[in-house]
């Protein structure tokens, strides 16, 4: 009994520290990653106007802004909802699908690498906010659905607009605490 107590205890230190310190300042090193990244592809948009098409910097550009707005939420939970919202609303499934192809069909190389980063750096919100759950959790999804179709999944997530996040997530606590 008294093993468990400590090892209950342990645990919540652990939880308390990652949760209040380590995770906070991951988030934000990552969410100054995704500054940097839209930095990059507004510069990209100003000295490739010609080739940079408006539909992608606008679609890649929102995706990384929705990924700055909402990383701190960026988690199982998230994911779970869009995994919802795609199976019961098919226009829903159909825009963010296409969305996603148009990102992924870009011609030019800078926003492709730009691309990759965002989905990179969303995969990395996915695990600081799902904490030590993630890598417990991690290994069974994985071996369920695959890593192909995971990864997928995680591109397609991070290709969603702000206006589709706050569709499925509801409104925000800052939100409702305005209203």
């Amino acid at each position: 009994m008294g093993y468990a107590l400590t090892a209950l205890v342990i645990l919540a230190l652990f939880h308390l520290v990652y949760e209040s310190i380590l995770a906070p300042s991951f988030r934000t090193h990552l969410r100054l990653e995704l500054f940097a990244l839209r930095d990059e592809l507004r510069k990209l948009k100003i000295n490739r106007r010609s080739s940079f098409d408006d539909r992608h910097f606008s679609y890649l550009q929102d995706a990384v802004n929705s990924l700055i707005a909402f990383g701190h939420g960026f988690d199982g939970a998230m994911l779970a909802a869009v995994e919802n919202e795609f199976r019961r609303d098919r226009q829903f499934r159909d825009k963010v699908e296409s969305r996603s192809r148009v990102l992924d069909d870009c011609l030019v190389s800078e926003a492709k690498a730009i691309r990759q980063k965002s989905v990179g750096v969303a995969a990395r919100l996915l695990l600081v906010n799902s904490g030590a759950l993630f890598v417990l959790v991690a290994p069974c999804v994985l071996c369920m659905i695959g890593i192909k179709e995971a990864r997928s999944r995680l591109r397609t997530v991070a290709s969603l607009s702000e206006h589709e996040i706050r569709k499925i997530s509801g409104p925000s606590s800052t939100e409702t605490a305005l209203t």
